[in-house]
């Protein structure tokens, strides 16, 4: 199984998503219990600093990639105006780098309760085959 999570700071930052794709053999039940058992133990135990030093380093490195050229810079600019705030372009990063353990738990404590969150399932289904093919 790989998991991940991600939030479109874009669109919609109340929309925070965790994924995971199954391996041959595992449940739906098993992979939902298990991302859940993760969020509960950042709620209870919170994060390492040097887990949250190497998030930062990924949303550095990935904002960096957007910024390439005068095309990147445009359609950054572009999205943050969308948001209501074109200085976020500035801004955001700086305050990705004052996130601590302490803020991540607060939040993850605040918002990723059972009552503010929707479960989906993707199962695919075999296509039909139609007769005399």
């Amino acid at each position: 199984m790989s998991a991940g999570a991600g939030t479109d700071v874009h669109h919609d930052l109340s929309l925070h998503t965790l994924y995971a794709a199954l391996t041959p053999g595992t449940t739906h039940e098993q992979v939902e219990k298990a991302l859940l058992a993760e969020l509960n133990k950042i709620k209870t135990s919170g994060v390492t600093a040097a887990e949250v030093a190497t998030v930062k380093q990924q949303y550095i490195a990935e904002d960096a990639y957007k910024r390439d050229g005068t095309a990147g810079v445009a359609s950054e600019l572009s999205e943050w105006i969308g948001v209501g705030d074109w200085t976020l372009y500035v801004t955001f990063p700086q305050k990705v780098q004052q996130v601590t353990p302490a803020d991540v738990q607060r939040v993850a404590k605040q918002y990723f309760g059972a009552d503010q969150s929707t479960t989906g399932w993707f199962v695919p289904v075999a296509p039909k085959t139609e007769k005399g093919s």
